[in-house]
């Protein structure tokens, strides 16, 4: 599949900011956004939903300067207000709220690594479009995937994240991510060569649309199509996969495949019970990138009261896969 540039209106910051400098918070809209010039932050009749950092994230004192990271959720707040994700966690710094990213891309032998933030990292470059309208808030970035040494950027990353209003105790987030090759050469996307722990040994492929939740929540617990997942996994025959948790509440979060998606239901998934949910894509097979070509991904983020059971994540997936 080609990837075939359209002349879309490029708004600059400065510009989106005065196109909502009224659309702040309020009770009586139902979506609003507030630019800050480093983020966006959206709300929902006035409550907070999450804030996308499209600008560099400096790391705090103490942690290397190499884990900077822009485009990417965090805050994100569950239906009832709380916050789900976690930043810069200490046993993995290069996790970030809801992000995607692969650690084993790579262009003429060289490695592009923007998982693990090394040396290579997504720099975003404009907004396409932000849209806060009663019944759904829309936004649209292009960034690119950028070598820190040279500047050389072979990757062109365009994202358009939906938000559904919240109902029911659930809110749906919708992501469409494409990835394109602008540079002369074939790259190749793969996911990680290795992994350890209690996933198996040589286990591997993670790489894709990721969830870190906020680890002081733990237990976690997982569910797929088949029920209950009781260890760490790099793959399972399932179209989703939610992990809950319960603190004052029993809360949850779902990542749900579209059915567009290439191999669809894939089974690439990254399950972990330290505090980790991951769609991997391509998994352990590599996919190569002529010049020119791209690839999209969608995925539903449904963050929900009660266990996957109880909020019927089983039945919201197959809706989803009808395009509802």
């Amino acid at each position: 599949m080609r990837f075939h540039r359209r002349s879309f209106l490029a708004l600059s910051t400065a510009s989106l900011v005065s196109a909502f400098a009224d659309d702040k918070p309020s009770k009586s809209d139902a979506f609003a956004s507030v630019d800050d010039g480093k983020c966006i932050h959206v709300s929902e009749r006035g409550e907070p939903v999450f804030t996308y950092r499209y600008a560099q994230v400096l790391p705090a004192e103490g942690i290397a300067e190499k884990f900077r990271r822009a485009n990417y959720l965090h805050p994100v707040h569950s239906p009832a207000g709380e916050v789900v994700t976690e930043d810069f966690p200490a046993d993995h710094y290069h996790h970030r709220g809801v992000f995607w990213a692969w650690p084993n891309c790579a262009i003429r032998g060289r490695k592009l690594n923007v998982w693990e933030l090394d040396g290579a990292r997504s720099v975003f470059k404009e907004w396409i479009a932000i849209e806060a309208r009663r019944k759904q808030f829309r936004a649209e970035t292009r960034s690119v995937w950028q070598f820190d040494e040279d500047g050389f950027a072979p990757i062109e990353e365009r994202v358009e994240i939906v938000v559904l209003p919240a109902r029911n105790g659930q809110r749906a987030i919708d992501f469409k991510l494409a990835f394109a090759n602008t540079a002369d050469a074939e790259v190749t996307f793969q996911g990680s060569p290795a992994s350890a722990g209690s996933a198996g040994p040589g286990a591997k492929g993670y790489g894709g649309i990721c969830f870190r939740p906020d680890a002081t929540r733990k237990p976690f617990a997982f569910t797929g199509i088949e029920g209950h997942i009781a260890e760490d996994r790099m793959a399972c025959e399932t179209p989703w996969v939610d992990v809950s948790w319960t603190s004052d509440s029993t809360q949850g979060v779902a990542i749900l495949q579209h059915p567009e998606n290439p191999g669809f239901p894939h089974p690439g998934w990254m399950i972990r019970h330290y505090g980790f949910l991951g769609a991997s894509w391509p998994h352990t097979s590599a996919h190569t990138l002529k010049p020119g070509e791209s690839f999209t991904l969608r995925y539903r983020l449904l963050l929900h009261e009660g266990d996957a059971e109880s909020a019927g994540i089983a039945a919201a997936a197959r809706s989803f896969a009808k395009g509802k």
